[in-house]
């Protein structure tokens, strides 16, 4: 099956966008938005599941934050594309910085990739704008060590963090991962962040 690129295919219909990284928090302002086509938000992290951990509040402040960054921009004649991401955790390179789990830590059922699912739903989709094609975007960046991808990894880059805790939960934050290999798609197997160091992402062809 031919590889189809979305991205230009988008841009086809859209055309070029002068987009801004702009929105961060619930005080977003016209004057901001009106210099740019659209404006979006990369760092999800930072302005809720940072703020509070993953749970229902935080989906329900960043739909609000991306509810309230459309209407302003759209009052200024800008777009708005609303971005999330699956997780997040950099423990091993900035200690002190806890990290998002993937599912809800306040629900105990909860499952790997329940987050980024409501994060979908509840705060992406109602926030879709016409304006640009209803595009959204997905924070996932291609290293392990801030957790935000969302394929399956293959080869060998070593170890660059071993957790030396007792417990063998520093990185974690007591989280459980999944981890899932491209070359073994079909066997899933739970292990700890340093573990999951061992692989570095890359790009499948």
């Amino acid at each position: 099956m031919p590889k189809v690129d979305v991205f230009n295919l988008k841009r086809e219909k859209v055309g070029e966008l002068d987009l801004s990284d702009d929105v961060f928090g619930a005080e977003y302002q016209a004057d901001w938005a009106k210099q740019f086509d659209a404006v979006t938000s990369y760092d999800i992290y930072g302005q809720s599941t940072g703020l509070h951990k993953a749970t229902k509040r935080a989906v329900d402040a960043l739909a609000s934050n991306y509810a309230n960054a459309k209407k302003v921009a759209n009052s200024a004649g800008t777009a708005f594309i609303p971005a999330v991401a699956p997780g997040y955790n950099d423990t091993a390179v900035r200690p002190g910085h806890p990290g998002t789990a993937r599912y809800f830590v306040d629900q105990p059922d909860s499952k790997e990739g329940d987050l980024f699912r409501a994060l979908i739903r509840k705060a992406a989709l109602p926030n879709l704008d016409k304006r640009c094609g209803r595009l959204l975007m997905i924070t996932s960046f291609n290293e392990w060590y801030e957790d935000s991808q969302i394929e399956a990894t293959t080869g060998d880059a070593g170890i660059t963090a071993i957790d030396k805790s007792a417990g063998k939960s520093h990185f974690t934050g007591g989280d459980r991962y999944t981890v899932a290999r491209a070359d073994r798609p079909h066997r899933v197997r739970l292990r700890s962040l340093p573990a999951c160091r061992r692989w570095r992402r890359r790009q499948r062809r």
